[in-house]
């Protein structure tokens, strides 16, 4: 019985992450036999309806916000050519204290202030190739309190 409640169990999460409203709700009344927990079942369940009727907020926030994504990506492009022009500005003020001290180009590139201003661009740029192609319900927790903060 142990192994035919995980199988169903595990049946819920693969249906709820296609998605699809009926196929969860199928999912889930297999489950809500098989659950000695059944409290908690129907907790699952009242939510899994719940989402049914009335939508996730990310299904919200997408349908009132439908260019998010792109806003979020040009705020990405934005933030990363302030850092780009930022590692210029410091890579170019490395060299001026360095140079004179006789330090080679690598070493004033393998500096402390060096290579954090062209990690941050790296992070950015990360960040941007993860917009671009992932989904927005993964991306918009993960980085619009970081690029949107001022």
């Amino acid at each position: 019985m142990h192994e035919r409640e995980r199988a169903a169990y595990r049946a819920f999460n693969a249906a709820c992450e296609r998605d699809d409203p009926q196929v969860i709700e199928t999912a889930l009344r297999e489950w809500l036999v098989l659950a000695p927990q059944h409290e908690f079942a129907e907790r699952e369940f009242a939510a899994a309806h719940a989402m049914k009727n009335f939508g996730s907020v990310m299904t919200k926030f997408k349908s009132e916000h439908p260019n998010a994504k792109e806003v979020l990506l040009r705020v990405c492009e934005l933030r990363l050519a302030q850092a780009r022009e930022q590692a210029g500005v410091v890579l170019g003020e490395e060299r001026a204290r360095l140079i004179p001290e006789g330090f080679s180009e690598q070493e004033i590139r393998g500096s402390a202030l060096s290579k954090r201003a062209t990690g941050r661009v790296r992070t950015l740029e990360t960040i941007q190739r993860r917009i671009a192609n992932e989904p927005l319900e993964s991306t918009w927790k993960l980085f619009a309190p970081q690029l949107l903060q001022s």
